[in-house]
């Protein structure tokens, strides 16, 4: 399935989650579903300076979910926009991003920027997140050069509801690369898909 999410035991002609996806976002895998200790470590990374943590995840990324990718040519890191990135003093996106360039020995390519500041997505809905993101990303000067044919994968540190990386990809499909795939340390999945075992 192209988002990786849970479809349950119930006949599904299409997936809800990634319906409205854009079509030239082939493909996301999380190497984990948001819940204790992947909670923690994603808070750590975002808020409490955590950098090593955003290592320790892009590792983790490519351990469990780097052989379903296929054939990589390229990592680009989900941007934020710059007064988030001063406040943190990274972009945990890009820490992720790096380390997972690292273990498929790809080269990181800053292809994107975020020139303004959208509202915090932590707490938006489905709808609010859409609009958020809406022309949010901007391709960098030379990304048509380095991602012309090229297979990429983007990297952010969570998948809520595909908002934001839709909108990243459709974006960089400017670039015209060969295709674009998607990467997340962690996945948020409603209560009702995980199996919690017997009750």
């Amino acid at each position: 399935m192209r988002c990786g999410f849970p479809l349950g035991t119930g006949p599904a002609p299409e997936c809800l989650e990634c319906r409205e996806w854009p079509g030239v976002l082939e493909r996301t895998r999380a190497a984990a579903v948001l819940e204790s200790p992947a909670t923690e470590l994603v808070h750590g990374l975002k808020y409490h300076g955590w950098r090593r943590t955003g290592e320790y995840m892009g590792a983790e990324i490519v351990r469990r979910v780097g052989q379903r990718l296929g054939p990589i040519d390229a990592v680009v890191p989900i941007p934020t926009s710059l007064s988030r990135q001063r406040r943190r003093g990274y972009n945990q996106a890009e820490v992720i991003a790096r380390s997972v360039a690292a273990a498929l020995a790809r080269p990181l390519v800053s292809a994107l920027t975020r020139p303004r500041a959208d509202r915090s997505q932590t707490t938006a809905g489905p709808t609010e997140r859409l609009a958020n993101v809406k022309g949010a990303f901007r391709l960098e000067g030379d990304a048509h050069r380095r991602l012309e044919g090229r297979r990429v994968v983007l990297v952010d540190d969570v998948i809520t509801t595909g908002a934001t990386l839709g909108a990243a990809a459709q974006t960089l499909a400017d670039a015209d690369p060969a295709s674009i795939l998607a990467v997340a340390f962690a996945r948020r999945v409603p209560m009702a898909h995980i199996d919690t075992g017997p009750g």
